[in-house]
């Protein structure tokens, strides 16, 4: 092997290693597909519009537009398997859709004056700049994404147990349940050692980050502590307009136990107990 395709091999491969310590998370459902859409789609409308036997005629042979879709499909499956690889694959796939939007743009003047061809090469060309930009955007919007879904899930997975604590402790203090402020994991601990009981310190711990944070978590008691109710949002989302693609999920939830939940694309958004069983 030459020294430069050497190099090359290994820029490559610390890439790789790089982007997957970066992000070591499965890529968001709706990143997939994007990815997955990029250059077909480029290539379809490359050749749709009639610019693909424009660019034949004068340059190139569809047989190198196979390969590159091959290569293509080939790398935005490895993305798929981490949140990493997806992060790198997403220039690849833009730059190759922009080359394929700007021969659209170069071959439309070979095409007869104002006819049909003409106009789809050119329009096809402008038109597919943006669309392939936004759609490689989505591995910036959602890098990182897990944080948001582990927050949610960690949320809904506590309320059950909050509710299995707070239930036994009334059970033994006349109805009355005990005051707990998830959000203060100190206070909480000092103000009275059986709250450590309610969550294991890993279940707290992770409760306590996404407070404030990505997550807010409010607790109001009734003023004899014989009621509750507990409702938690998301205040951060994904950038716009990726968030309009994955809402995230707000929680309601009262001293009967049963848990709400509503779909948040904004930080406004609350689950009520109106709100659809979770």
């Amino acid at each position: 092997m030459k020294p430069i395709r050497l190099m090359r091999s290994l820029i490559f491969a610390s890439l790789f290693i790089a982007c997957s310590v970066l992000a070591n998370d499965k890529p968001e459902l709706p990143v997939s597909i994007a990815d997955f859409c990029i250059v077909p789609l480029a290539l379809l409308v490359f050749a749709w519009s009639g610019a693909a036997r424009l660019y034949d005629e004068s340059h190139g042979t569809s047989g190198e537009r196979i390969r590159m879709l091959i290569l293509a499909v080939i790398l935005t499956y490895i993305g798929t398997k981490d949140e990493g690889f997806a992060f790198l694959t997403a220039p690849f796939l833009c730059v190759y859709g922009l080359v394929i939007a700007f021969r659209m743009i170069e071959v439309s003047s070979l095409a007869p004056k104002y006819s049909l061809v003409q106009r789809a090469s050119r329009w096809g060309g402008i038109l597919l700049i943006p669309t392939v930009i936004f759609l490689a955007g989505f591995n910036f919007g959602f890098i990182r994404s897990h944080r948001f879904h582990r927050s949610d899930f960690v949320v809904s997975e506590s309320l059950p147990t909050f509710y299995a604590y707070q239930r036994a402790y009334a059970a033994k203090h006349d109805g009355r349940f005990l005051e707990l402020r998830i959000e203060d994991k100190a206070r909480v601990e000092k103000a009275n050692d059986e709250s450590k009981k309610v969550w294991d310190e890993s279940a707290m711990d992770e409760l306590v980050e996404f407070c404030g944070t990505i997550t807010q978590i409010n607790i109001n008691y009734g003023a004899d502590m014989k009621s509750y109710q507990i409702k938690t949002r998301p205040v951060a989302f994904y950038p716009w307009p990726y968030y309009l693609f994955s809402p995230r999920r707000s929680f309601f939830m009262k001293e009967d136990g049963v848990i709400h939940v509503a779909r948040s694309w904004s930080s406004e958004t609350e689950a009520t107990e109106n709100s659809p069983k979770y």
